[in-house]
Formats: structure tokens, sequence, C-alpha cells
């Protein structure tokens, strides 16, 4: 073999390490707003390790944020299939499913997630599915979600909204004061 052939090919095999910086590209360019260029780099990312969960979540989000809900629920499915207990996969897929008006199926995946780990990011968890409930009509629950948020997050005038706009709907004036509160 030429030296030349040889450096050829072992250039087109590719190495672990290329994945992870595909997807740290990726990651990389989703931050800063360039979504074509990361949905690329996830896609590079995906060839060279298909059965990655966090390739899979990570163009999911980006297919979230191109508008293809139906690809993004696609690829969370799969991170799912290979690690059933990928909290980030349940959040996102909750978000897509809700993009899809399936609020049922958010409001599992999302009970799914505090049953897997009831302390990680819990409050945004319950702030999340307290605007299921509100979406569902199921206003008491929405505001049950939004007291379990605000007593594990008393300093943020976002749980205090999201309780507020509950009871609102619940004609409870009270709403008035979380509004102050906030």
């Amino acid at each position: 073999m030429l030296p030349n052939a040889r450096a050829e090919e072992q250039s087109l095999t590719p190495r672990p390490e290329q994945f992870e910086e595909w997807n740290t590209r990726g990651i990389e360019h989703f931050r800063s707003g360039r979504v074509l260029e990361a949905r690329q780099a996830f896609d590079r990312a995906l060839e060279l390790e298909p059965a990655s969960p966090r390739a899979l979540n990570n163009r999911g989000l980006v297919r979230q944020a191109q508008g293809d809900g139906i690809g993004a629920l696609s690829d969370f499915d799969r991170a799912l299939e290979l690690a059933p207990e990928y909290r980030d996969a349940l959040c996102n897929r909750a978000v897509a499913y809700r993009s899809l008006g399936k609020l049922d199926e958010a409001l599992a995946d999302l009970n799914q997630v505090l049953a897997l780990d009831p302390e990680t990011d819990a409050a945004a968890v319950y702030n999340e599915r307290a605007a299921l409930h509100v979406e569902r009509r199921d206003f008491a629950a929405a505001e049950a979600d939004c007291d379990e948020a605000i007593r594990l997050q008393p300093t943020s005038a976002a749980l205090y909204v999201s309780r507020a706009h509950a009871r609102y709907h619940r004609r409870d004036l009270d709403s008035v004061f979380d509004y102050v509160r906030a």
C-alpha cells in the first residue's frame, strides 16, 4: 500500500474521539443558535455511533427547534429504547408530546421523571407539569404542582406567577397576591 493511501484509509476509519468531537460541536452550534450546523454535526455523530442516546437526544432537541415535532419524538423514543431511564430524553420527549397536543403522554413522561429522580430540577419539572395540568384544565392539580415547586424553590418569582395563573383559572382572587409576591 502506498504511504498516502494508508493515511487516507486511516482518516476514513472513525476514531472513537470523533464521535465526541461531533457531538460537542453540535452542542456548541445549537447553543450559538446555528441550528442547521448543529443538526449536521449530530447527524455525523450518529453515523459514527448510531446507538448513542445522547446524540439522539441532542438531535431531537434540534429537530424540535426546527419545528419537526414528529422527528424529535422519533429521536427521543429511540434514545429511550436504548436508555429507558435517560432523564433528559424523558423531559424532552414530554415537551415534544406537549407540542403535538399529546398531553397525557407528556404528563406520563414527567411523572416518570419525578419517580426516577425526585430531587434534580424537581421544581422545574413540577412547574412544567403544572403547565400541562392547566392545558388539561385540571387547575387544582396545577396549583398543587405549583405549591410543590414553590416549596422547593421559594425565591423563584416565575413559580409564583405560574401558581397565580392556575389560581386565576380557578377564579381564586388570592392569585393577585402571587403576582405581588413575584
